[in-house]
């Protein structure tokens, strides 16, 4: 097994931090090598705080640890997400996890994204239907003609 890349991030890895039981999303932090050399010794999730520009184990003042049951690591190597334990709030808001704020519902998802149909068109006669770009807002779904390409 090939290692990490911490050099594409700067020396940092963005990690996802994931309930193991519910598979509930619950932060994102940056390790950089020593944080990651230390959750594997301790199996305890340290991070590298950008802010702080130092080395924090999560939970160090509220006692709510993140015990590490599982590390995948993606397919480029400059991720990883950890399953984990908790013990207690994560969010330093005190709540579960930092994804509360919802800001977009299935509900106001296109249906023809939600259908899983292309939306890209068919090829056809190109003067009849000029390329379609879609930008899908928070709001609403807006069309508009895509420029042409240089």
């Amino acid at each position: 097994m090939r290692g990490l890349d911490f050099n594409k991030g700067n020396g940092l890895l963005p990690v996802i931090i994931q309930e193991e039981k519910s598979n509930e999303v619950l932060m994102l932090g940056f390790m950089n090598l020593q944080a990651w050399l230390k959750t594997k010794e301790e199996k305890r999730v340290w991070f590298y705080s950008r802010s702080k520009g130092r080395l924090w184990m999560k939970g160090e003042s509220s006692g709510n640890v993140l015990l590490v049951k599982k590390i995948k690591m993606d397919c480029d190597r400059d991720s990883l997400l950890i399953q984990v334990e908790v013990k207690g709030p994560v969010c330093h808001l005190g709540v579960k996890s930092c994804f509360e704020e919802l800001l977009l519902s299935k509900e106001e998802i296109p249906s023809s994204i939600k259908g899983g149909r292309s939306l890209v068109p068919e090829k056809t006669d190109s003067s009849a239907n000029p390329p379609m770009k879609v930008e899908i807002a928070l709001e609403h779904t807006v069309q508009t003609p895509a420029k042409e390409e240089l």
